[in-house]
């Protein structure tokens, strides 16, 4: 049982970890490279947040 635990703890470190990478990475983006900020919001504004539709998954 021991080892399940330290396995858990294992990946919850690991998720902190990618989190922690994802989150400097954004901040060093949006800080020190302020033009290519605006341009990477404008692709995640228009690609990401967009709405999927049905017919986009089906067909």
């Amino acid at each position: 049982m021991a080892k399940s635990g330290g396995s858990y703890t294992n990946i919850i470190i690991t998720q902190f970890l990618c989190v922690a990478v994802v989150m400097l990475s954004v901040l060093t983006i949006k800080y020190f490279f302020k033009s290519e900020f605006k341009s990477l919001k404008k692709w995640y504004t228009a690609e990401i947040c967009d709405d999927t539709r049905i017919e986009e998954v089906i067909g």
